[in-house]
C-alpha cells in the first residue's frame, strides 16, 4: 500500500479528524457532512456521492476494467488513518494446506482510482444509522476540476466513470441477487451452489416436467406476441405439494437454464422480509423496483407462505396489481402448503396464473430416479447395479419422496463401498415397521389438502388413503430374482428402506402432528396437516439413519 504525501496526506487527514469528531456526536446528515468536508478539504475537486449498491468500484477494478488502490497511510506519520475491521477469511476445509486470509471491512477510507485514462480519488464509507441494525453505505467520487467540465453542477468525466461502472455492476456476473435484510446484494455463493443443475437432474411427471419447461421458456420468448394481444408482459406460477418432491431442484434447474441463454435472464432470489425499521411493506416495495429495472428477469419467492404474510399481503398485492408496470416479470412461488396461502393470492389469475403439483412419486417416476442413479454409477466398477433392480427398488419404497429415495441412496452406496460391513447382522436386527406418519397414509393426507386448493376433485382412491387407519405392515414383498439375491447393492437397499422406516415412525414428533394454519393462524378447516410433523422428523430420520447405517 503506498503512503499519502504532501498536501494529499493534509487533505485526507483533515477529513477523516472531522469525520471521526462527527461520527463521536449527535448528527442529522452524516452524508451532507462528508459531502461538505471534502469539498473544503479539496477545493480543486469536484464531489460526487452515490450509494454503493449501485456502484460496485472495487469488484470493476478487480476485473480489469480500472486500477484500484487503497491508501491506509499517511507519509511520515506512525499511525493508519483508517477506519477498518480486518478480520480473517477460513480457508475452506476441502482444500488442502490453505491457510485463509485477511480482508479490510473498511468504513472510511481512501482509493486512488485510475479509468480510461483519468485519475480520481474514491471514498468509501459506512456507519450506522438511526435505525437499529442498519447502516448507510457510500462512495464519494473525486475529479479534479482542471480535468473535466462541469454542466449542470455535475461533472462530466464522472459521470463517463459512473455509466461505466454502473452498467457493469447491474449485471450479475456468476452470482445471484438475493434479497436479504432490507436490501439486494449479490451473491456468488449461491451461484456456485446452483451453477450445473440440469433438467436432467429433476424427476418428475413427463407431461408435467415439459408444460413447466415451456411455460417458462415460452413467457420469455413470447414479448411480441404479449404486445399483440394488449395482454401486460408479466406471468406468476405456483409450486407447491409435500417436501422432497422437487420443487427447489426445479427452481434451481431454472435459474440455471436462463442464465445458459444466448440472452442470459437474471434471477432474483427474496430470502426473507425481515425490516426492523420501515417493516416488511418497505422490502416488498424494494424488491418490485429492483426486479422492474432488471426485467425482464425471474423472480423467486421460496416458501411464499412464509413471506407474504398477513401483515404484508395488502402491498403485495399492489405491488403485482398496481399501476407501475410489471412488464418482462416471471414470478415463481414455491410453498409445501398451498391452503395456507390467501385465497387472493393463490387462486386468483393474473396473479400467480398456474400452479404445479409436486405430488408423491408414482412408481414409475421411482424407477426413473433409480435409473438415474444407475447412470451416475455406470462407471463405477464397485457397484453391481443392473437394470432389472430399479423395478425392484421402486416397490420397496413405496411412499417415499424424492428427498427420502436420495436418502436411501447415499446411505446405501456408504456401505456398499465398506464392502458391506455389517449387512448381515443389520438384515437380522429389523422385521416389521409401522405404517404411521411421513410414510404413504400421511403424505396422501397433504396432498389430498393440496389438491382442493387447487380446485382438484380428489379421487376416489385419494379420499380412502386418507381415512384409512394407522395399521402396522411389513416392507412390500418383492420376488427377488434368483440371480439378483446376492447383489450387495440390494440387499443394503433392503436393510436400508427398513431402517428409515423403522426410524420415521419411532420418533418423538408422531404423536404431534399440528395442525395446518391458515393465514390467520386459526386451523384451516379442521384439517390436520400432516405434512407438518413429517417436515419436522425430516431431518432426525437422516441423522438417526446414517447412525444406523455407520
Amino acid at each position: 500500500m503506498t503512503p499519502l504525501s504532501g498536501s494529499q496526506g493534509e487533505m485526507f487527514d483533515q477529513t477523516f479528524d472531522s469525520f471521526k469528531d462527527h461520527c463521536s456526536g449527535s448528527r442529522l446528515s452524516t452524508r451532507l457532512h462528508v459531502t461538505e468536508t471534502l469539498r473544503d478539504a479539496y477545493p480543486d475537486y469536484h464531489v460526487t456521492c452515490v450509494q454503493r449498491s449501485d456502484y460496485d468500484f472495487l469488484g470493476f477494478a478487480k476485473q480489469g476494467h480500472a486500477i484500484a488502490q487503497l491508501h491506509p497511510i499517511i507519509e511520515n506519520r506512525n499511525r493508519i488513518r483508517l477506519d477498518a475491521t480486518r478480520g480473517f477469511e477460513k480457508p475452506s476445509r476441502l482444500v488442502q494446506d490453505a491457510s485463509g486470509t485477511l480482508e479490510n471491512d473498511v468504513y472510511f477510507g481512501q482509493y486512488s482510482y485510475k479509468w480510461d485514462g483519468k485519475n480520481y480519488i474514491l471514498y468509501k464509507t459506512k456507519w450506522n444509522t438511526t435505525c437499529w441494525g442498519q447502516e448507510e453505505k457510500l462512495y464519494f467520487v473525486l475529479s479534479l476540476l482542471s480535468q473535466t467540465t462541469i454542466e449542470g453542477g455535475y461533472c462530466s468525466s464522472t459521470d463517463a466513470l459512473l455509466l461505466s461502472v454502473g452498467k457493469w455492476s447491474s449485471i450479475p456476473h456468476e452470482e445471484i441477487y438475493v434479497f436479504d435484510q432490507t436490501y439486494w446484494q449479490k451473491s456468488a455463493e449461491l451461484w456456485s451452489s446452483i451453477k450445473g443443475s440440469s433438467w436432467d437432474d429433476v424427476i418428475l411427471e413427463p407431461k408435467m416436467k415439459q408444460s413447466l419447461i415451456e411455460d417458462v421458456q415460452g413467457f420469455f420468448e413470447s414479448r411480441q406476441l404479449y404486445q399483440q394481444f394488449a395482454v401486460p408482459w408479466k406471468r406468476g406460477i405456483i409450486l407447491h405439494g409435500v417436501p422432497g418432491n422437487g420443487k427447489t431442484a426445479s427452481i434451481k434447474a431454472l435459474i440455471n437454464y436462463l442464465s445458459e441463454r444466448p440472452d442470459p435472464i437474471p434471477s432474483l432470489y427474496v430470502k426473507s422480509l425481515e425490516n426492523k425499521c420501515d417493516g416488511p411493506q418497505a422490502c416488498v416495495r424494494d424488491i418490485f423496483e429492483h426486479a422492474r429495472k432488471m426485467a425482464p428477469c425471474l423472480l423467486v419467492f421460496e416458501d411464499l407462505d412464509s413471506l407474504i404474510t398477513k401483515e404484508v399481503r395488502s402491498y403485495f398485492l399492489n405491488e403485482v396489481d398496481g399501476l407501475e408496470s410489471n412488464d418482462g416479470i416471471l414470478m415463481i412461488g414455491s410453498t409445501n402448503h398451498l391452503n395456507s396461502l390467501d385465497p387472493a393470492i393463490a387462486k386468483r389469475p393474473s396473479r400467480f396464473d398456474r400452479k404445479y403439483h409436486f405430488k408423491i412419486p408414482s412408481h414409475s417416476e421411482r424407477v426413473a430416479y433409480c435409473d438415474y442413479w444407475r447412470t451416475k454409477l455406470a462407471k463405477n466398477e464397485s457397484v453391481d447395479f443392473s437394470s432389472d433392480i430399479s423395478p425392484i427398488i421402486a416397490t420397496l419404497t413405496e411412499g417415499f419422496s424424492f428427498a427420502y429415495l436420495k436418502e436411501l441412496f447415499v446411505m446405501a452406496l456408504l456401505i456398499v463401498a465398506r464392502g458391506g460391513k455389517g449387512l448381515d447382522e443389520a438384515e437380522n436386527g429389523w422385521d416389521v415397521v409401522s405404517d404411521n406418519s411421513g410414510t404413504p397414509a400421511e403424505a396422501a393426507s397433504e396432498e389430498l389438502a393440496a389438491t382442493a386448493s387447487a380446485g382438484e376433485e380428489p379421487s376416489k382412491e385419494e379420499s380412502e388413503n386418507v381415512k384409512k387407519p394407522k395399521v402396522s405392515r411389513e416392507i412390500p414383498v418383492v420376488d427377488i430374482p434368483e440371480n439378483l439375491k446376492d447383489n450387495v447393492l440390494l440387499r443394503v437397499i433392503q436393510q436400508q428402506v427398513k431402517v428409515l422406516l423403522h426410524e420415521m415412525d419411532n420418533t418423538e414428533e408422531e404423536e404431534n402432528v399440528l395442525p395446518l394454519l391458515s393465514g390467520d393462524g386459526t386451523t384451516d378447516d379442521g384439517t390436520a396437516s400432516a405434512c407438518n410433523g413429517f417436515c419436522a422428523k425430516l431431518s432426525g430420520v437422516m441423522r438417526q439413519a446414517r447412525k444406523a447405517a455407520l
